[in-house]
C-alpha cells in the first residue's frame, strides 16, 4: 500500500473509533441513572480494575500498556459524564461540584490535550504548554482574550497563560480576562524565564536601533535597553515580534524572544540572557472551563 491508501484505511479506522467514543459516552448517562437508582457510587474501582484486567488479557502482549492506557482515560471520561449529569440534577454548589470533580477524577493530568496559547510558535507559553502536557495539541490566537473564548467556545480543552513574573509583575489583563470568563486553574508551572536578542544575521549591535517584544519582556530587560540606548516598542507577543523581525525589511531592528525562536525564524542571537534579574521566572496556568482536581494538586485559587 502506498501513504495515500494507508492514510485512508487509517481515516476509516478514525471514523470508526470517533462513532464508537460518541455511542459510549452518550450512554455514560444511562449508566448514571441506573447507578441512582440503585444507590451505587459513580467510581467502582472492583469492577474497573477487572474490566482493565480482562481488556489487557485480551489485548496482543506488545500493547497491553497502552490498552490499560487508552481504556483507562475512557473510563475517567464516562465517569466524569456521570457526575455531570448527577450534578445537574442535584443543582449542587460550586464548592460541593469540586469536591464532586475531585472524587471523580482519578487519572492523571492528561499527557495530551488541545490547548490553546497566545502568540506563535516559539512563545513562552507554547514552551510551558509543552513542559505541562507531553503532547499537546497546540492552536495559536494573537490574544489572550483569544485563549479564553477558545476554551469557552469548546474549541480547545484547555488554556496556557501567563499570570506572574519574579520581575515585571502581575500579567494584570491575563487576571482581567479570569474575573471576566467563569473558568478554573487547574494547574500551574513556574518556568524559568532567559530572553535573548535576536537579529537577522549579519546585523551588528552597533547596527540596533529599535527592539520589539511583549510589554512583559521589555518591563524584564529594561537595563540592557536603556543601556544601549535602543527604542523599545511593545508587541503582542515575543515569539511574533521575531516573526515580524524575520519577515520585515529593516536590518537595524530586533526581538527579545526565546532562544527557540532563532532557529524557528532564521534569525541569529545577537546577545543572549540580556535579562535585568538571573532569578527571572514566570507562573503560568492552566484553566479549564469545568474544575478538574489531579491528584498531586496542592494550591488553591482564590479570585477576590
Amino acid at each position: 500500500m502506498d501513504l495515500a491508501d494507508i492514510r485512508q484505511t487509517i481515516d476509516g479506522i478514525d471514523t470508526t473509533l470517533l462513532n464508537s467514543f460518541i455511542e459510549r459516552m452518550d450512554i455514560a448517562t444511562e449508566v448514571a441513572k441506573s447507578k441512582i437508582e440503585m444507590g451505587k457510587a459513580v467510581f467502582d474501582p472492583a469492577r474497573e480494575r477487572s474490566k482493565l484486567n480482562n481488556l489487557a488479557g485480551r489485548a496482543p502482549e506488545r500493547y497491553e500498556a497502552q490498552t490499560i492506557a487508552l481504556f483507562r482515560l475512557l473510563m475517567s471520561m464516562s465517569k466524569a459524564e456521570q457526575q455531570r449529569y448527577i450534578n445537574e440534577l442535584k443543582g449542587i454548589t460550586i464548592s460541593q461540584k469540586a469536591h464532586a470533580t475531585a472524587a471523580a477524577c482519578d487519572t492523571p493530568f492528561p499527557q495530551t490535550a488541545t490547548v490553546a496559547c497566545q502568540g506563535v510558535e516559539g512563545a513562552y507559553s507554547q514552551i510551558a504548554a509543552c513542559k505541562l502536557f507531553d503532547v499537546p495539541d497546540i492552536a495559536f490566537f494573537e490574544t489572550f482574550e483569544g485563549v479564553m473564548r477558545a476554551v469557552h467556545d469548546g474549541f480547545c480543552e484547555f488554556g496556557v497563560l501567563p499570570i506572574e513574573n519574579s520581575t515585571a509583575g502581575s500579567v494584570n489583563a491575563v487576571y482581567d480576562l479570569l474575573a471576566q470568563f467563569d473558568f478554573h486553574i487547574v494547574r500551574s508551572l513556574r518556568l524559568k524565564i532567559d530572553h535573548n536578542l535576536l537579529v537577522k544575521p549579519g546585523t551588528k549591535l552597533a547596527d540596533v536601533r529599535e527592539v520589539y517584544s511583549h510589554g512583559q519582556a521589555i518591563a524584564q530587560c529594561a537595563g540592557f535597553i536603556e543601556s544601549h540606548d535602543l527604542h523599545a516598542t511593545k508587541y503582542p507577543n515575543t515569539a511574533m515580534s521575531a516573526e515580524m523581525v524575520a519577515s520585515s525589511g529593516r536590518t537595524d531592528v530586533a526581538a527579545i524572544a526565546s532562544r527557540s525562536c532563532a532557529t524557528l525564524y532564521g534569525l541569529e542571537v545577537l546577545e543572549s540572557n540580556i535579562q535585568d534579574s538571573d532569578n527571572n521566572y514566570t507562573r503560568f496556568v492552566v484553566i479549564s472551563r469545568e474544575p478538574r482536581v489531579y491528584p498531586g494538586a496542592n494550591r488553591t485559587s482564590l479570585m477576590i
